[in-house]
């Protein structure tokens, strides 16, 4: 029996950009949510919580495409490199 993943935990709201300036500022926080995501993971496979590292990934992974939405939706903030 495969484990469903609730719809809060499987992605991470997009918010869209109310300035340009904005955009890359939300980027940062995103890649530094991914960040201590990650980190935390890290923390719970150590101790041997895989489930816990499983949602701290899901979450990191979350932050990632969060940012990656983000960069493609404003792309002159970043310098059209996505």
């Amino acid at each position: 029996m495969s484990a469903t993943i609730p719809a809060s935990r499987s992605a991470a709201p997009s918010l869209p950009a109310s300035k340009p300036g904005d955009a890359e500022s939300e980027v940062i926080q995103a890649v530094f949510e991914a960040r201590s995501a990650a980190s935390t993971a890290v923390g719970c496979i150590e101790r041997g919580r895989i489930m816990g590292a499983r949602r701290q990934l899901v979450r990191a992974l979350a932050a990632i495409n969060n940012a990656i939405e983000i960069a493609r939706a404003n792309p002159a903030s970043q310098g059209g490199a996505v």
